[in-house]
């Protein structure tokens, strides 16, 4: 039911009516108010998109109960974060987007243990803290596309991003990251975006960058760094 127009709220869908359904889109339409908890019935869900809508509340801890599920999509609602501890880890979730929300957290740690992401999108949201936790990113090793931007991380630059070793975009712009780049980061051999501008780095740029053999963005402006 993609861009149809469609209005009102999802308490109206009958969610236990359609126990076998395994790919449900409501993307692009009107609806308001919150995802309902039943949306946990749906145990054979594959694909799950209820992107651009007005959506609001917290997001269901239920939602995580959904173990099949390979996309997840709540992004362009108003959705806030909820007690992500009650979360469980998707075993087989590979598109995480959750991108221009109300979520004002630190990194869930639900989506440490998702190991199989490849895509992840927090971007435009109010996500907190810094990423320098133990394993916040280390089990996220196939993940090759990753946008955090737009949030209020902060502290040094996330030493693990190296491990990420099939990562082609990375996007950490608009946050509070301070102080150098490691030099690990240019083990990212295969990366194509580099976006980090608009944050609190600093020192000087290793001539390592040029290690970065597949790069065709990189923009590091209105940082700190000195030197040629």
């Amino acid at each position: 039911l993609f861009n149809k127009q469609l209005t009102g709220k999802l308490f109206e869908f009958g969610f236990t009516s359609f126990l076998n359904l395994n790919n449900l889109t409501l993307a692009d339409n009107f609806f308001s108010g919150q995802i309902p908890s039943a949306i946990g019935n749906l145990t054979q869900l594959r694909y799950l998109d209820l992107s651009n809508n007005y959506l609001n509340g917290s997001i269901p801890y239920q939602v995580s109960h959904l173990s099949k599920l390979h996309v997840l999509n709540l992004s362009e609602n108003e959705l806030q974060a909820p007690n992500w501890s009650n979360f469980s880890p998707m075993p087989f979730l590979t598109i995480l987007d959750l991108y221009q929300n109300n979520l004002l957290s630190e990194f869930p740690e639900f989506i440490s243990n998702s190991r199989n992401l490849t895509y992840l999108d927090l971007s435009y949201n109010k996500f907190t803290g810094d990423l320098v936790r133990e394993s916040v990113l280390t089990n996220l090793g196939d993940l090759e596309t990753l946008y955090l931007n737009e949030n209020s991380f902060g502290g040094p630059f996330p030493p693990d991003i190296f491990k990420l070793s099939k990562l082609r975009v990375l996007a950490l712009f608009n946050n509070f990251f301070e102080g150098p780049l490691p030099s690990n980061i240019f083990k990212l051999s295969i990366l194509k975006f580099l976006l980090l501008w608009s944050n609190s780095l600093s020192g000087t740029l290793s001539n390592d960058i040029g290690l970065l053999s597949e790069l065709e963005n990189l923009d590091l402006h209105s940082n700190f760094f000195v030197g040629p």
